[in-house]
């Protein structure tokens, strides 16, 4: 299974399938507690023609939480440097729900690094916060089975245990 390591020595689950090294890409960012599973149909779709990647974000299905703070700054950043590392310049991105938040974010910060941006179930408002008004210090979460899903007011995070 491949596996990018951070800096901050996380490290993220990804999948990247290529027909060729020079093909478009297109990245799928998973909602909040959705993992690269869920992009499976829409990768045998676009695989023939497209660098697809799938990646977990921090906190997510086979990936690490970290030591860092879980912000929105954090995860444009692991999506940027993941990127580096793979050789993608420009992508198209897919985002949902929570992927949709990083997925806008990375472009405000990076639009030299986009083709092309989809987003769904994007909440209306200006792009600012992403529901990050407060960041999630990740030893609030350590040990705690499950992935991390928004509670019920803005900025504040709960472990959700899926059985």
């Amino acid at each position: 299974m491949p596996y990018f390591t951070t800096q901050d020595h996380c490290r993220l689950y990804y999948t990247l399938t290529e027909p060729s090294p020079r093909a478009p890409a297109v990245i799928f960012l998973n909602g909040l507690a959705q993992t690269t599973t869920y992009w499976h149909s829409q990768t045998r779709f676009f695989a023939e023609d497209y660098r697809v990647l799938r990646y977990d974000g921090r906190a997510q299905g086979r990936s690490d939480i970290g030591g860092e703070p879980l912000t929105e700054d954090r995860h444009v950043a692991d999506l940027r440097t993941l990127c580096d590392h793979l050789g993608i310049e420009a992508a198209n991105l897919v985002g949902l729900s929570h992927g949709a938040y990083i997925a806008a974010a990375f472009a405000v910060r990076h639009p030299e690094r986009m083709a092309r941006l989809v987003v769904c179930n994007l909440r209306a408002g200006p792009l600012w916060g992403f529901g990050y008004r407060k960041s999630v210090a990740p030893e609030a979460y350590r040990g705690r089975p499950g992935r991390l899903c928004p509670g019920r007011h803005p900025g504040r995070y709960r472990a959700h245990v899926s059985i």
